[in-house]
């Protein structure tokens, strides 16, 4: 402002300077020259500083004050467009809350510290069964007095702690669906003020009725396919231990008949020829006496080949390395049929009796089996156990066969059928390769076995010799 002469009044010189309404006051000469302005003036006009000729001296002040003032005008510019940006950022995030508020799927809602609504929306007012609007300023146990025994501490528990709440499960019954009972997940997070002080509590429900149903009838599910499970297999042991049953009834009867044949027929019949002999004695030569004598030769080498064949001494005082090496020698004397043998199984691997009669008897029909049907004179036999499994394996390249059209062969001892039936009573299988003019590879698995712990229901009757069998992986066939 243009300073008033010294020589106007105080009085009007103060009322000059604080006058809300701009004043200007003019020399009354041809020249015009301004006197002073008060500050509205120049505010109004823009114009912050008049100078006099004779106040020329400040000039450099009075610029120095319209560069300060111009730099403090446009730095309030500066933050009023950020205060209105602000403010804009301010407008939409609260549109988006407030989106994101009213279409949740969940129920959400703002308490108080004396546990009274003070925001909810659609979602939460849905599940309690009331209009928000009836929310406003009630408390929970107003709302919910139903569940409020167990919601209260839980939200004074926070209150009280600072400390949030998650996924805690709540269930009850609401106004939206009486006498329905229904599961929620609840969490509450509390409000604090920039120095910490708790002024509310911010809740989410999710409900998991359904869910939870799912879940119940999951596991119901779950328990019964348990129960099916063990049912299954415990009738697989007992499935299990009567093939074991089998093979030791079987063995006991092939015993007592090898026996029978020994001791009874074996020896009636040696006493026939040493009589026949007794007879014939001083006589002269007869070819009938020759021929019956001839017979009962014949009689007693079938019948003690027969014994051998029932029950051979060398399964049960050898090993099976020896009876499978004992079988490649019968086949050899009797058949003509040159069979290579390898074993890679340790000999403890094959201590017990049911698994060594399995595979001796398999070996057995096995390479009976090439004899008559491969129309070959040679075969491989591999014995493997690869991890805690055996695998028996019989090759040929004789004329093969489909096995698709395999059927039982009465007149082969247990049958290509049977003995895959069995071995499946094992829990094995018995595989088979062939094809015309393609050979064959006969794979048959005995599984792996450990001891089966007694109870007291089968420990009176059981044999000592109790074992159960594990599932084998087949091992590729090799050809010959």
């Amino acid at each position: 402002m243009v300073s008033i002469s010294k020589t106007m009044a105080p009085d009007y010189r103060l009322l000059f300077e604080a006058s809300p309404h701009p004043y200007i006051i003019l020399r009354v000469d041809p020249s015009y020259t301004i006197v002073a302005v008060n500050d509205r003036y120049s505010e109004q006009l823009g114009i912050h500083d008049f100078v006099l000729k004779d106040d020329l001296a400040r000039l450099v002040p009075a610029i120095q004050r319209s560069l300060n003032e111009i730099e403090v005008h446009r730095a309030r510019r500066r933050a009023e467009k950020k205060l209105r940006e602000s403010e804009e950022l301010a407008r939409q995030r609260l549109a988006e809350i407030e989106a994101i508020y009213r279409t949740a799927p969940v129920g959400l809602c703002v308490l108080d510290t004396g546990l009274k609504f003070l925001r909810i929306n659609a979602q939460m007012a849905e599940i309690n069964g009331m209009p928000a609007e009836d929310h406003i300023g009630r408390t929970v146990r107003e709302i919910l007095p139903g569940m409020a025994d167990q919601v209260e501490p839980l939200l004074l528990s926070v209150m009280q702690t600072g400390l949030p709440l998650r996924d805690s499960e709540i269930s009850g019954e609401t106004a939206a669906r009486p006498g329905v009972l229904r599961t929620w997940r609840h969490s509450v997070h509390p409000l604090k003020t920039s120095d910490g002080k708790i002024i509310g509590l911010n809740t989410v429900i999710e409900e998991i009725t359904e869910r939870k149903k799912a879940q119940e009838a999951l596991s119901a599910l779950n328990k019964e396919l348990k129960q099916r499970t063990e049912l299954a297999e415990a009738r697989a042991r007992q499935l299990n231990h009567l093939a074991v049953e089998l093979i030791e009834a079987e063995e006991r009867e092939r015993r007592r008949l090898s026996e029978l044949l020994h001791d009874d027929l074996q020896q009636t019949l040696a006493a026939a020829r040493m009589h026949l002999q007794a007879v014939g004695q001083g006589l002269a030569s007869d070819p009938l006496l020759a021929r019956v004598e001839g017979l009962l030769n014949e009689a007693i080498g079938k019948s003690r080949s027969l014994s051998h064949e029932l029950s051979p001494s060398v399964l049960y005082h050898s090993g099976l390395s020896a009876a499978l090496k004992w079988i490649v020698g019968q086949m050899e004397e009797r058949f003509g049929l040159r069979a290579d043998l390898e074993i890679g199984c340790d000999q403890k691997r094959c201590e017990s009796e049911p698994v060594k009669v399995f595979i001796f008897r398999a070996a057995h029909e096995l390479l009976f089996n090439v004899v008559k049907h491969a129309g070959v004179k040679s075969a491989k036999i591999l014995l493997s156990c690869p991890d805690n499994q055996m695998v028996l394996t019989i090759s040929d390249r004789g004329r093969g066969f489909n096995p698709e059209e395999l059927e039982l062969n009465t007149k082969s001892g247990l049958g290509l059928l049977s003995l895959r039936e069995r071995a499946r009573n094992f829990g094995g299988r018995l595989v088979i390769d062939s094809g015309p003019a393609k050979g064959v590879n006969l794979c048959s698995l005995c599984p792996s076995v450990r001891p089966l712990p007694m109870n007291r229901r089968n420990s009176a009757r059981a044999p000592t010799s109790r074992l159960t069998f594990q599932r084998c992986l087949l091992l590729q066939p090799r050809q010959v």
